[in-house]
């Protein structure tokens, strides 16, 4: 996984600054975040492209959250590529 400026990056920006948005006017404001995920390999046409099964996203994204839920503070970290 890597810090992408690409990928989706308009609407990945819109969901995660409206999402920044509303934790911030929630009374304990949560933490928030975006994972974009690639197309599942079950639906995908040309083998070519990124993919991850059904069940590599869904493992992926609880672990995430899971650390997410381990450390209560943020990595400051200016990185990302785009492809």
């Amino acid at each position: 996984a890597e810090i992408s400026f690409s990928a989706g990056t308009y609407v990945g920006n819109h969901t995660m600054y409206g999402a920044l948005a509303m934790a911030a006017n929630m009374p304990e404001s949560p933490r928030a975040g975006f994972i974009h995920i690639p197309q599942a390999t079950e639906s995908i046409i040309d083998a070519t492209k990124p993919s991850l099964t059904l069940l590599e996203m869904t493992e992926a994204i609880k672990r995430a959250l899971s650390v997410c839920a381990l450390h209560t503070s943020d990595i400051a970290s200016n990185a990302g590529d785009t492809h």
